[in-house]
């Protein structure tokens, strides 16, 4: 009885292995003709995809350099005007520098006037415009200390 069934199991691994065979020498050759067809779309949808991938990433570095730009520049509260512009240029270029990845060419407009900072940094990525702008208050540290410890009292005094 064990013996029937291994011989049983046997020919249907033989059945199993020949219809295998058989699909992969397919002498028709519809095989090849839907390759043909289906392997230019994936390729397609792969180079989508990276072009995607690059797009976002330098995206998202140009968005990261204008706020480093924008939070150097609103740093330098009792500087000139003139230092505030080179600290924000500098901060874009460290962030810029070796980061991007289809961009190539950059452009840089930064605005500061009294109390406000604006970076604007655009660029061509293929057929993608890539463009971010900000906008910033300087920030005041002895403002900022006043304020915190208004809110701790206000805090204090409910309890």
């Amino acid at each position: 009885m064990v013996k029937d069934l291994f011989v049983d199991l046997e020919k249907d691994m033989k059945n199993m292995l020949g219809k295998k065979r058989a699909f992969f020498i397919d002498e028709r050759g519809s095989a090849t003709v839907e390759a043909a067809v289906v392997v230019p779309f994936f390729l397609l949808i792969i180079a989508v995809i990276l072009h995607l991938t690059f797009f976002l990433y330098d995206s998202c570095t140009l968005e990261r350099a204008t706020d480093v730009a924008c939070l150097r520049a609103g740093q330098l509260l009792w500087d000139t005007n003139d230092l505030r512009l080179e600290k924000a240029e500098g901060g874009a270029l460290d962030v810029l520098a070796g980061n991007l990845l289809g961009v190539k060419d950059v452009e840089q407009d930064i605005k500061v006037k009294g109390d406000r900072v604006e970076v604007r940094l655009s660029a061509q990525y293929k057929w993608w415009t890539i463009d971010v702008r900000k906008e910033k208050k300087q920030f005041n540290p002895v403002q900022f200390i006043r304020d915190c410890k208004k809110t701790e009292g206000v805090i204090k005094h409910d309890e």
